[in-house]
């Protein structure tokens, strides 16, 4: 087998001049944050893989759904037990008036980004904490 050679859309060495005053602390969490991102990706595909061995149908409907939470709650409302749902309903509200933010992170300057990534943390863990009472 050949592989074809493939032109990188980077310029080696203009990164490596636009790097040269950061050190590894300063680039170490981005490569972290993606790793833990490929991690998240990996459980979302299997999990995916699992409904859909489970319900070809149920996977149809999630896969039309998107990146719409508001959408995905909205199916789940009858599943959630009702003393969850409220909080649930309010911190998803919340997560979706920042994804809007996030729309134009390029435009971002670099306090609104980290108020931004501190906002997402700290809601996925509320999130989470919330799914995890509900495992129980």
């Amino acid at each position: 087998m050949v592989l074809e050679e493939t032109k990188s859309k980077i310029d080696l060495e203009k990164f490596k001049e636009a790097i040269k005053d950061l050190t590894l602390q300063d680039i170490l969490p981005i490569v972290v944050a993606t790793v833990n991102s490929f991690r998240e990706l990996g459980e979302f595909v299997i999990a995916t893989g699992h409904l859909q061995k489970k319900s070809q149908k149920a996977y149809e409907v999630i896969e039309q759904l998107g990146e719409e939470p508001q959408a995905f709650l909205a199916v789940l409302v009858d599943k959630i037990p009702e003393e969850k749902l409220k909080p649930l309903v309010e911190l998803t509200l919340e997560m979706s008036m920042l994804q809007l933010k996030l729309k134009d992170f390029a435009k971002s300057t670099a306090e609104e980004k980290i108020a931004m990534g501190e906002q997402l943390k700290e809601l996925s863990l509320k999130i989470n904490k919330l799914l995890e009472e509900m495992k129980k």
